[in-house]
């Protein structure tokens, strides 16, 4: 009997514990609550502050180098296609090291090489190509994508010293104005940013102006919400020689 009103008093008291309410009901509704605050809060404090994104904003928005377009095998580097994949790059590789190997002499095919090894992050072998090609003769579209190389690799000092090289050597050249401009921007230097770009519009011909004039309104309207920063970046960035950014895709 006495184990039978035991087992009753545990039943009648599970029942009382099933219809009772929860104490601590209200902590998971809460804690979403305050997740979705947060993250919004996050984007309107911060998301004015926040580097740009990685890729080639200034530009066309694509991230393989600009302006390249047509078939990789075609007769010169210009020739390689807008939105090639890392797949697509993967399966043309062994064609173009073949090329390049039964025709070491072949700047070009050469060119194509560097520019496959470049946008599969192999970013050495693009760079002995680049400076063996140099060392033979001085191309400021060569020495322009040298500089992409130093840039992805976080060199901004010899990325720097890249472009300008290539702006000395061929001034009507758009491409190092826009990538020299694209990596002030990055540091949140609008200013020197926004000079490299009126010195490339000021040079390179009328038709190839207009990647240059879409990177100025960029920069132009970005410039207002990152301007008090602006100030103190330039004279930072230079003391350190670093960028407080991540290295980036770039433009040929």
């Amino acid at each position: 009997m006495a184990a039978v009103a035991s087992a009753a008093k545990g039943s009648s008291r599970a029942a009382a514990g099933a219809s009772r309410p929860a104490r601590h009901w209200w902590v998971l509704p809460v804690a979403l609550v305050l997740t979705v605050v947060l993250a919004l809060a996050s984007g309107l404090l911060f998301g004015r502050s926040a580097p740009p994104p990685a890729g080639r904003i200034l530009a066309v928005g694509t991230s393989t180098p600009w302006p390249d377009a047509g078939d990789p095998l075609g007769e010169d580097a210009s020739s390689l296609p807008l939105q090639q994949s890392s797949a697509e790059w993967k399966a043309l590789l062994p064609r173009l090291e073949e090329a390049a190997k039964k025709t070491p002499s072949d700047a070009a095919a050469q060119r194509r090489l560097a520019m496959a090894y470049f946008n599969l992050g192999r970013l050495d072998e693009a760079e002995t190509i680049y400076k063996k090609l140099l060392a033979g003769q001085e191309e400021a579209l060569v020495r322009n994508r040298l500089g992409n190389v130093y840039r992805a690799k976080g060199d901004l000092t010899q990325a720097e010293a890249a472009y300008r090289q290539a702006m000395k050597t061929e001034p009507t050249l758009p491409a190092p104005y826009l990538n020299l401009a694209e990596l002030f921007w990055r540091q949140r230097r609008n200013q020197d940013a926004l000079a490299m770009l009126t010195a490339g519009l000021a040079k390179v011909p009328a038709e190839s102006r207009p990647p240059l004039e879409q990177a100025e309104k960029v920069i132009q309207a970005s410039a207002g919400a990152s301007a008090p920063a602006d100030a103190t970046s330039t004279a930072t960035t230079r003391a350190a020689g670093t960028s407080p950014g991540s290295s980036t895709t770039t433009l040929p």
